[in-house]
């Protein structure tokens, strides 16, 4: 983000147990949930996937198809996945999914 619009959506200092990852509906973008994410309670991280062709990634194309748009998804998820996974460096953490 521009730096002045960033200085509008300051976050906290946070202690996250769970995350939340939101695949946001038809029409947003990463930045419409901005407040969302700055606003939710310190025990939470919320990571948004934004979708090719919205917001940040307006530059990227349109995905040819459902298929490719849900392996893009995996691949961003994927890292934080494993993470929680056996052996990872917060292993068993809990997770939601937030579908919009």
């Amino acid at each position: 983000l521009p730096e002045k619009r960033a200085a509008k959506y300051q976050d906290k200092i946070r202690e996250p147990r769970v995350r939340l990852f939101v695949l946001y509906g038809v029409a947003d973008n990463f930045v419409e949930w901005l407040p969302f994410i700055v606003e939710s309670p310190e025990w939470i991280e919320v990571a948004v996937y934004e979708c090719k062709a919205h917001g940040v990634r307006d530059s990227e194309p349109w995905d040819g198809s459902m298929e490719e748009r849900l392996e893009d998804c995996w691949t961003a998820v994927l890292p934080a996945m494993e993470e929680m996974a056996l052996g990872g460096c917060v292993e068993g953490g809990p997770f939601a999914f937030f579908l919009h």
